[in-house]
């Protein structure tokens, strides 16, 4: 759970990309463009490199500066998270205090750039380089997920290879 605010990995920086007007942060001056500078009392990269052991694989440094920037504020619901920023456009830090009370969003995995097929549980189709595609939406319902499995697997039996996404899980 994150407080009403949205931040992002800027210029090497966590900077507020989006506040909920309504929110007390936005109250208490945090807008789009301030950088958060501390959270808790720890330094911003104290605070980044804390959080690394749960991002268990990015393809870069930069992929996982994104995710990082993303959670930092991140914890309990409706437990309270403190942090200095600077506002844009001042060199003077502010800090305050925010309940965390919004979920934050799975992003959904992009559709392929190819042509699928897509069941309950099960997408399938062709790269265009014919390798097979099968992607598990989700594992909610066994018995359906085995039969559309294996419907994708027949439809797939002449490709070159096989990719097989699990992402969403």
């Amino acid at each position: 759970y994150s407080p009403p605010v949205i931040t992002a990995w800027i210029e090497n920086k966590v900077v507020v990309t989006a506040v909920n007007t309504g929110s007390k942060a936005y109250h208490e001056g945090l807008r789009p463009g301030c950088v958060i500078q501390s959270v808790n009392g720890q330094n911003v990269q104290v605070c980044l490199n804390k959080i690394r052991p749960y991002f268990k694989a990015y393809s870069s440094e930069r992929i996982y500066y994104h995710n990082a920037a993303i959670e930092i504020l991140c914890g309990k619901k409706d437990s309270d998270v403190q942090f200095k920023f600077i506002p844009y456009g001042s060199n003077q830090s502010q800090t305050i205090k925010v309940k965390r009370t919004v979920r934050l969003p799975k992003d959904p995995a992009p559709e392929p750039y190819f042509s699928i097929s897509k069941g309950k549980y099960i997408w399938y189709g062709r790269t265009l380089e014919n390798c097979g595609y099968i992607r598990i939406v989700s594992f909610s319902g066994r018995n359906e997920i085995a039969d559309e499995f294996d419907a994708a697997l027949e439809s797939l039996r002449d490709t070159a290879g096989m990719i097989l996404d699990i992402r969403d899980n």
